[in-house]
Protein backbone atom coordinates (compact mmCIF):
# COMPACT_ATOMS: atom_id res chain seq x y z
CA UNK A 1 0.00 0.00 0.00
CA UNK A 2 2.82 2.35 0.98
CA UNK A 3 4.27 1.77 -2.76
CA UNK A 4 0.99 2.58 -4.47
CA UNK A 5 0.82 5.97 -2.63
CA UNK A 6 4.64 6.96 -3.44
CA UNK A 7 4.00 6.49 -7.04
CA UNK A 8 0.64 8.27 -6.79
CA UNK A 9 2.53 10.84 -5.31
CA UNK A 10 4.69 10.90 -7.82
CA UNK A 11 2.61 10.76 -10.49
CA UNK A 12 0.64 14.00 -8.23
CA UNK A 13 3.92 15.53 -8.51
CA UNK A 14 4.70 15.45 -12.31
CA UNK A 15 1.67 16.41 -13.37
CA UNK A 16 1.99 19.59 -11.00
CA UNK A 17 5.25 20.10 -13.07
CA UNK A 18 3.92 19.19 -16.45
CA UNK A 19 0.81 21.79 -16.08
CA UNK A 20 3.59 24.53 -14.52
CA UNK A 21 5.54 23.99 -17.44
CA UNK A 22 2.31 24.52 -19.94
CA UNK A 23 1.36 27.23 -18.47
CA UNK A 24 4.29 29.18 -18.63
CA UNK A 25 5.16 28.44 -21.85
CA UNK A 26 1.73 29.71 -23.09
CA UNK A 27 2.09 32.89 -20.84
CA UNK A 28 5.68 33.27 -22.49
CA UNK A 29 4.26 32.91 -25.88
CA UNK A 30 1.44 35.24 -25.48
CA UNK A 31 3.31 37.86 -23.97
CA UNK A 32 3.93 41.01 -26.52
CA UNK A 33 6.97 41.55 -28.31
CA UNK A 34 9.00 44.76 -26.27
CA UNK A 35 10.06 46.63 -29.23
CA UNK A 36 10.92 50.09 -29.78
CA UNK A 37 8.85 52.04 -32.63
CA UNK A 38 10.81 53.83 -34.89
CA UNK A 39 11.31 57.45 -34.86
CA UNK A 40 8.65 59.64 -36.29
CA UNK A 41 11.22 62.36 -37.29
CA UNK A 42 13.50 59.75 -38.95
CA UNK A 43 11.82 60.36 -42.93
CA UNK A 44 12.76 63.94 -42.16
CA UNK A 45 15.57 65.03 -44.24
CA UNK A 46 17.21 68.04 -46.01
CA UNK A 47 17.76 67.77 -49.56
CA UNK A 48 19.77 70.84 -49.53
CA UNK A 49 22.86 71.04 -51.97
CA UNK A 50 24.23 74.28 -50.66
CA UNK A 51 24.46 75.35 -47.27
CA UNK A 52 25.17 78.81 -45.58
CA UNK A 53 27.88 79.01 -43.02
CA UNK A 54 25.98 79.77 -39.94
CA UNK A 55 27.61 83.35 -39.19
CA UNK A 56 26.34 84.23 -42.79
CA UNK A 57 24.23 87.02 -43.66
CA UNK A 58 22.39 84.57 -45.97
CA UNK A 59 20.82 82.49 -43.91
CA UNK A 60 19.89 85.39 -41.42
CA UNK A 61 18.08 86.55 -44.48
CA UNK A 62 16.29 83.45 -45.13
CA UNK A 63 15.17 83.23 -41.84
CA UNK A 64 13.62 86.82 -41.69
CA UNK A 65 12.18 86.13 -45.24
CA UNK A 66 10.60 82.71 -43.40
CA UNK A 67 9.42 84.78 -40.93
CA UNK A 68 7.74 87.09 -42.95
CA UNK A 69 6.15 84.83 -45.55
CA UNK A 70 4.17 83.19 -42.70
CA UNK A 71 3.20 86.49 -40.98
CA UNK A 72 2.02 87.70 -43.95
CA UNK A 73 -0.31 84.71 -44.47
CA UNK A 74 -1.91 85.12 -41.05
CA UNK A 75 -5.58 86.51 -41.77
CA UNK A 76 -5.72 90.31 -40.85
CA UNK A 77 -7.62 90.47 -37.29
CA UNK A 78 -9.53 94.07 -36.81
CA UNK A 79 -8.64 95.05 -33.38
CA UNK A 80 -12.46 96.39 -32.86
CA UNK A 81 -13.21 92.68 -32.58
Amino acid sequence: MLRVTYYGELHLISKAILSSAIVFGTCLGLAAPAAADPSVFGVLSCGCADVAPADSPVRTDRVNQGIRQGLSSLPAASPFQ
